[in-house]
């Protein structure tokens, strides 16, 4: 007598679960690479390419696109070092603010045969890492110190020195009348505690000495930008607010600090309604006069103000909205500035507690919603704060993994082709947010994976491709191919243990009628055959699926079933679409 079999079609639901049982997950994605789903069905993600030449100093944590008035894009990129405009071939240009320029007489002190250079100047401000800038000077010791030179090591407030980069030939003091150029102080790459003199309460410790733990926390220098009109705002968190402008090319002069605007800025973003909103230290909110950010000082002629707000111990950043509404966050709470017009000019209110924002970059907008990550899930607020539908399948996953001393490195963006929101983290033991988090908003179905990105930005209209910057320092355009860079891009996807007519007997698994749309390039797929979900596999096949298969032979056996599938090869491509297991009840193998 023929057997006969039975065709059972793979249909799991849209979304990774990556947080229940093995009963819970039966028929479920359990695990993702470089996958999204779209109508509900898996695909593997785009490729990218590098744009950039030049090599950023320092990793870029923060980009942002934007057009002038005649339409030409740029995109500005901040590092704890620099800050960068890039054209639209992204030739790079140095637009770092300066702190201070002026001249010095006779500011060096060689040592024969030594390199490092003396420089005395009283009140410098400069630490280590800092840079700056000589032009004019003389030879003193054999040397010529004009250029650009990194501080070595501060001296007290006399004086720095430098590395000359060669020997001096002779010991002097020198060098005539040198103008200079200070570039703002770097900030800190990485997230540190303090642990310098004088940390921790008095009497703790022996005098003059470091201590070995903290509670004072330095933040990583996180950029803020945003563009008024053809202009380009830019701040990092504990300095002000700087203006770059367009019409400064062909000479691409540095961004220029807004002498009125506050000095302890933490995040700056601008509304609808053309205010530039301040969040500063102390929880307090300064916002410009409307449509003038040199005028922050509030008065009877303006409409500048400031605003104290309570729920937390810090603000982190704020967005706008929709409808003439701004969302602030804090560490702890959201806040609704709601612009009225009246003389306090916006109202405030409290959106929601126990939901603040887990870093500057991990909030976007979309439409009326905001969506955010917190420090321990993640959130919208579309009139009401609440947690995003379906977030438990992988919220433990995520929170479980978050280097929450690093979290402050974390970002997101949203992907306009998909309607999806990536959010990218580092994970513990990691200094790189290299676990990302992707929710698609049309069905709120999740996918995970790991790749190395420290920021992202897009253009608003047109091409909404995204530019996402990798840990090397460059900058790459994502979706474009397939392909990484011109290499293989590993994707992959996973089902779990899914019951064949309930479980109830033993099937031979004896082939599967492929369905993949558009696929492109070998799939690996690997069958796995269970007697119990908790047990030992009962059987194990790995077949290779080629773009003209139809019918693929397997011979496997189990009363669950689960499958990987891996493309791994250049130009390799596929979406899944809705095979059918061939199965039979017969006990025995074919």
């Amino acid at each position: 007598m023929a057997e006969e079999f039975s065709p059972i079609p793979l249909t799991p639901p849209a979304g990774v679960l990556k947080t229940e049982s093995d009963r819970v997950v039966e028929g479920r994605w359990i695990d993702t690479q470089w996958m999204r789903f779209v109508s509900s069905r898996p695909q593997k993600m785009g490729g990218w390419v590098r744009q950039t030449t030049a090599i950023s100093s320092g990793t870029l944590r923060q980009l942002h696109a934007w057009r002038d008035l005649q339409s030409v894009e740029y995109m500005a990129g901040g590092t704890y070092r620099k800050l960068y405009v890039y054209e639209r071939d992204f030739v790079q240009h140095d637009i770092t603010p300066l702190a201070a320029s002026a001249s010095l007489t006779n500011p060096f002190t060689t040592q024969v045969g030594r390199s490092i250079v003396s420089v005395a100047h009283f009140n410098h401000g400069r630490n280590a890492g800092d840079v700056v800038i000589y032009s004019g000077a003389s030879a003193v010791g054999g040397l010529i110190l004009n250029g650009t030179f990194e501080v070595v090591a501060a001296n007290g407030s006399g004086g720095y020195t430098i590395d000359a980069g060669a020997p001096a030939s002779s010991g002097a003091t020198g060098g005539g009348t040198v103008s200079y150029q200070y570039e703002i102080s770097i900030g800190v790459e990485l997230g540190v505690y303090g642990l310098g003199y004088g940390v921790g309460p008095y009497g703790i410790g022996t005098y003059g000495t470091a201590r070995s733990g903290s509670t004072i926390f330095i933040e990583p220098r996180i950029w803020s930008f945003d563009h008024f009109g053809k202009l380009l705002l830019a701040a990092y968190n504990g300095g002000s607010i700087y203006v770059w402008d367009p019409d400064k090319i062909p000479s691409f002069g540095r961004a220029t600090r807004i002498t009125q605007a506050p000095t302890d800025v933490r995040y700056m973003f601008v509304t609808e309604e053309r205010f530039v909103m301040a969040l500063c230290e102390g929880m307090r909110v300064d916002w410009c006069s409307q449509s003038d950010f040199n005028t922050w000082v509030p008065d009877q002629t303006n409409t500048a103000n400031t605003r104290n707000l309570s729920e937390g111990t810090k603000l982190i950043a704020g967005k706008p909205l929709a409808n003439h509404i701004a969302c602030v966050w804090t560490d702890f709470a959201l806040y609704i500035f709601q612009y009225t017009g009246s003389s306090s000019i916006f109202s405030t209110r409290l959106g929601g507690r126990n939901c603040g924002l887990v870093s500057p970059s991990c909030a976007v907008t979309v439409g009326n919603t905001a969506y955010w990550m917190g420090h321990t899930n993640f959130y919208l607020y579309n009139g009401a704060v609440q947690t995003i539908p379906n977030v438990d399948d992988i919220r433990d996953y995520v929170f479980d993994k978050l280097n929450t001393e690093n979290a402050f490195l974390a970002w997101s963006e949203y992907l306009e082709k998909f309607n999806e929101i990536v959010w990218y983290y580092i994970a513990i033991g990691e200094t790189q947010p290299s676990y990302y988090a992707l929710l698609c908003l049309n069905d709120f179905s999740w996918a995970i994976g790991r790749m190395i990105r420290t920021a992202g930005a897009s253009f608003s209209h047109g091409d909404t491709r995204p530019y996402w910057a990798g840990a090397d320092g460059h900058i790459y355009l994502h979706e474009e191919g397939v392909d990484g860079d011109g290499a293989a891009v590993r994707a992959s996807i996973k089902l779990g243990p899914s019951s064949l007519q309930g479980g109830a007997q033993i099937f031979n698994i004896d082939g599967i009628n492929a369905d993949f749309h558009g696929q492109s390039g070998d799939i690996t797929a690997t069958f796995t055959g269970w007697d119990r979900l908790r047990k030992a596999t009962v059987d194990s096949e790995t077949v290779t699926i080629t773009e003209d298969d139809d019918l693929i032979d397997l011979r496997l056996e189990g009363r669950y079933i689960s499958l990987e599938l891996v493309t791994d090869v250049v130009g390799g491509y596929f979406r899944f679409g809705k095979p059918d297991v061939m199965v039979s009840s017969n006990g025995t193998r074919r």
